[in-house]
């Protein structure tokens, strides 16, 4: 790809490199393009293109679409584009605009907000996931829950998930608030509030959840994941 780059602040001017260590704080300036990408300062850039982004408690602020084969580490993203990657496996803090497609699996622990969609092969996140639809074969959300977070009052990444539209094959939530969910089999663990669910092979509620409203209903077209 090209050369090695370790920068401990200021800006990165256009080129292709191979492994880029940005440490402290940096500014990635229109045509950097990287194999591997690793944070473990701060990075602000317009958009985003390259190989494999890793984030060692770094942070990313783009302005603009991300176009990666995968994310992983632990960190902050904040993004005002899409995100279009092959594997995403994060920890952190996620926020910002613009949905996000990942071609294979997404695995989140953290919080995870923002009015986006949501698509992946499979999915699996725990703490806080919010979203205006999340679309996968297999799904699952659950809480993230820490005695140390609860000792110290932190409470972000243990509140009430927020999405609107979950479909899929499999999916099961929990402490989850959702619109409508459409799915073969959906397992609603305990405190989730939904108002719709469809689904077409089996549907577990929880005592402590509640569905307003759930049917057997199954249209000739498949719901699970569609691409762009």
């Amino acid at each position: 790809m090209g050369p090695n780059l370790t920068s401990f602040g200021g800006v990165i001017a256009p080129g292709n490199y191979g492994i880029l260590t940005l440490n402290g704080s940096h500014t990635l300036e229109h045509g950097v393009c990287f194999a591997t990408l690793i944070l473990r300062g701060s990075a602000r850039l317009r958009h985003c293109a390259g190989g494999r982004i890793v984030c060692d408690s770094g942070s990313l602020n783009c302005d603009g679409p991300i176009r990666v084969d995968s994310v992983s580490g632990a960190g902050h993203l904040h993004t005002r584009g899409d995100l279009h990657c092959m594997l995403m496996d994060f920890t952190g803090v996620f926020d910002g605009t613009g949905d996000v497609l990942c071609d294979t699996d997404l695995r989140f622990v953290g919080a995870l907000v923002g009015e986006r969609s949501i698509t992946a092969g499979r999915l699996n996140a725990s703490g806080v996931f919010d979203a205006r639809a999340v679309k996968a074969d297999d799904i699952t959300i659950e809480p993230f829950d820490s005695g140390l977070f609860a000792r110290h009052g932190i409470t972000h990444f243990s509140r009430v998930s927020e999405i609107r539209d979950i479909t899929g094959s499999k999916v099961e939530i929990t402490r989850v608030r959702c619109q409508r969910i459409r799915a073969a089999t959906v397992i609603i663990g305990e405190h989730c509030d939904v108002d719709h669910v469809i689904y077409r092979d089996e549907c577990r509620l929880s005592p402590s959840s509640q569905a307003t409203h759930i049917g057997r209903e199954w249209p000739d077209y498949r719901w699970a994941r569609r691409r762009a």
